[in-house]
């Protein structure tokens, strides 16, 4: 029989293990899913099921108590509320809220486990160490061209497609480097220094500026504490070359935050409309929002009518893109959670930055949480290593997107779970000490009751949408090799697990479109854009309308297409396509022009397509009909007529 230290250090190793897989899990992205994007999104609850289900189980085999505090109560407040609001108000369940549960499950999920048991995570933090050196030596390969990148529009991505997700996972964990360099008696502190070069290093490949200044702002917090900057800044000993010192960072401040401004300002001038569209949107419906999961859809159609009415200026029509997020996380709760979901994501992250910052070197003192956990110089540092990956999660939850970030998420959760067994929490039982010990007692049987229940509920559910998403993808295999019965065989069951999957609709509405079930592939279309309003989606819908002869229909939903991207230029030539096939000259000289004169963001092989389409047509055209075109194209219309007929 192991005794309880032996137990201890058994748990702490099942605990580490598991933690490092689930990180890990976030990190990688495969082949096996209808997107690939899909793969961390599938393993990443899976791994959350077997972490809650073995903390029900450690909670009832354990002796200690279980307290609550309060951001670990908020974090349940926040999990129900994201349950009904789906289900009841806005009647709108989708994978989205069952991720967002999830997130909150590991929250407390961890935090039982840090309360309980007295884990030291320096083993975890040395993993993490070395899954950044991995995420770095990866960006360097991809730089240096020795692997490709994961997206053929940037050549830095990291282990994702979108950049900005690595990036901000790595800012996220660079503290955990900071403390290993900082403190003399760490053995890691050589490799850290190199693995935090190599870090910067990538965060500078990958250009995501929002992941920058969250490194800047976490890298200064962890030296703040160890050299203690502020205090020395606001020392009265020298002001005048302190004055000067300052006035040199906020200049170098101005001249940075201007160089990443101009470096990506179509960027930076796009996230201004989103923001804009988004609070008119949200002053529509305040109180009960949109719904979890239904940015994507609501903002994109509500951008199309936008241009469409012609309120856009003519910079918003040449920065405007499809948007999946906010890029603003506090904007985004209030648009889709409306004002509760924004007070009580709000209520969350303030009750972890109101944990003291920690100055004192002395060892702090609970008697309501595990002594070897918090109790001595090492806690101390675990704490300031997670109040400063906290910081740098709101920081750039300003300007990017966090929660979706599937890497960034499971960071913040892991350091939100560690600053929620803070001593500055109080126990908050009612009553006298016996009284507490009893509640708390109830308490720690009832969680593990219900977070065991759980645990076997959500990993059936995330095992089984994980299977049927590898079917999905089997599929579109099979179509792709020209078997469409056999692909609808397979997807026909998967509706009961995937009913809520946008991949699920989309993918079987194109195996029908290709085996010329127009009927069927339109239906199926249609119930797509209940989840997402992809442009590609709408012009999908107007294709299946024009094989079945509705070809207003079908110009309707190609019109949503153009004006939700003013400046694609793929919506524009199914437009010309359609105005053609109808004979309406007017209407397809007039396209022909806007392709012409239509800049997109990225010149590609199919945009030279798109305009070889159109000038094949306009060189049809004779000169008699120029007049059709727009008044202000017509002079230059004749310079290009002049050139294509040489």
């Amino acid at each position: 029989m192991l005794n309880d230290y032996q137990r201890s250090g058994f748990y702490n190793y099942i605990f580490i293990g598991l933690f490092s897989l689930i990180i890990i899990s976030t990190l990688i992205i495969s082949d096996l899913f209808i997107y690939p994007s899909l793969t961390p999104f599938h393993f990443y609850p899976i791994g959350i099921s077997v972490l809650v289900l073995l903390t029900g189980i450690f909670l009832l085999i354990n002796k200690r108590s279980l307290y609550f505090t309060w951001p670990v109560i908020i974090t349940f407040l926040f999990a129900l509320y994201i349950f009904i609001h789906g289900k009841l108000i806005v009647d709108n369940y989708n994978p989205i809220h069952t991720y967002l549960i999830f997130n909150c499950c590991l929250l407390i999920s961890t935090y039982c486990l840090l309360h309980i048991l007295d884990f030291k995570l320096s083993a975890l933090f040395k993993i993490i160490s070395i899954i950044i050196l991995s995420e770095s030596l990866i960006c360097l390969f991809q730089y240096f061209g020795w692997i490709d990148s994961f997206n053929r529009y940037f050549r830095v991505t990291g282990t994702w497609e979108n950049p900005n997700v690595s990036a901000m996972f790595l800012a996220m964990a660079s503290p955990i480097l900071w403390n290993f360099i900082i403190h003399k008696e760490s053995g890691f502190k050589k490799l850290s220094s190199v693995i935090l070069f190599l870090l910067v290093a990538s965060l500078i490949l990958l250009k995501c500026r929002s992941a920058l200044f969250g490194f800047v702002v976490a890298s200064f917090m962890m030296l703040n504490y160890k050299y203690h900057i502020t205090q020395w800044l606001v020392n009265k000993n020298k002001r005048s070359y302190k004055t000067l010192l300052f006035i040199l960072c906020i200049m170098a401040l101005i001249i940075t935050g201007n160089y990443l401004y101009n470096a990506k300002q179509t960027s930076a001038d796009g996230r201004k409309i989103v923001w804009k569209l988004s609070l008119e949107m949200i002053s529509n419906n305040p109180i009960i929002g949109y719904g979890y999961g239904s940015f994507e859809r609501d903002y994109n159609l509500f951008q199309s009518k936008y241009f469409q009415d012609g309120k856009g200026a003519p910079l918003e029509l040449k920065n405007s893109d499809y948007i999946k997020v906010a890029y603003n996380e506090f904007i985004q709760n209030e648009f889709e959670g409306g004002i509760l979901g924004f007070l009580i994501f709000s209520a969350l992250l303030f009750s972890l930055f109101a944990v003291p910052a920690l100055k004192t070197e002395k060892p702090i003192v609970n008697q309501h949480v595990p002594p070897k956990t918090i109790n001595n110089q090492y806690g101390v540092q675990l704490f300031r290593v997670a109040y400063a990956g906290a910081i740098a999660f709101a920081v750039m939850s300003i300007f990017n997107f966090t929660i979706l970030a599937i890497p960034v998420m499971c960071m913040f959760v892991m350091y939100a779970a560690i600053l929620a067994i803070h001593p500055s929490y109080k126990c908050f039982y009612p009553g006298s000490k016996m009284n507490t010990i009893k509640l708390a007692l109830i308490t720690k049987w009832a969680t593990g009751i219900g977070v065991a229940l759980i645990g076997i509920y959500a990993a059936f559910n995330s095992i089984s949408a994980a299977y049927a998403g590898s079917l999905n993808k089997d599929a579109a295999i099979a179509a792709k090799r020209g078997k469409y019965d056999t692909a609808i065989a397979i997807l026909k069951p998967l509706g009961s697990t995937l009913n809520s999957y946008e991949s699920y609709w989309t993918n079987y509405a194109k195996i029908l479109y290709a085996d010329k079930d127009y009927p069927g592939a339109l239906k199926m279309f249609r119930t797509t854009i209940s989840f997402t309003s992809s442009p590609d989606i709408y012009m999908r819908i107007g294709l299946c309308y024009a094989k079945l002869g509705l070809y207003q229909d079908a110009e309707h939903s190609y019109l949503i297409a153009k004006y939700m991207v003013p400046n694609k230029i793929a919506p524009r030539i199914v437009l010309l396509n359609l105005y053609k096939k109808t004979n309406d000259t007017i209407k397809s000289v007039k396209m022909a022009a806007e392709i012409l004169f239509t800049k997109p963001k990225v010149v590609s092989k199919k945009t030279n397509y798109y305009r070889n389409e159109a000038i094949g047509y306009i060189r049809k055209v004779s000169r008699s009909r120029i007049g059709k075109f727009p008044v202000h194209h017509q002079d230059s219309i004749k310079r290009k007529l002049t050139g294509f007929t040489k």
